[in-house]
């Protein structure tokens, strides 16, 4: 397992401990942003092939088609 290495202030220190042992939150710190970072990157790929297809749909188009489907 690496180790890393972080700086943090007094208050700091006290604000995560709050929240469990610190290294438990330093750890899912983490992991939170990291899935944050996956999942902007794979929203903004989606953005990008959208514009290069012309697929792009509204939230009321698909509201609509939603609507349409229920009444068959």
């Amino acid at each position: 397992m690496t180790t890393v290495s972080i700086r943090l202030s007094g208050r700091e220190k006290d604000e995560l401990r709050k929240y469990g042992k610190l290294s438990a939150v330093v750890r899912e710190a983490i992991a939170l942003y990291l899935a944050t970072m996956r999942s902007k990157r794979a929203i903004q790929r989606l953005r990008e092939l959208q514009q290069a297809n012309g697929l792009r749909t509204s939230v009321e188009t698909d509201a609509r088609l939603i609507r349409e489907d229920r009444d068959r």
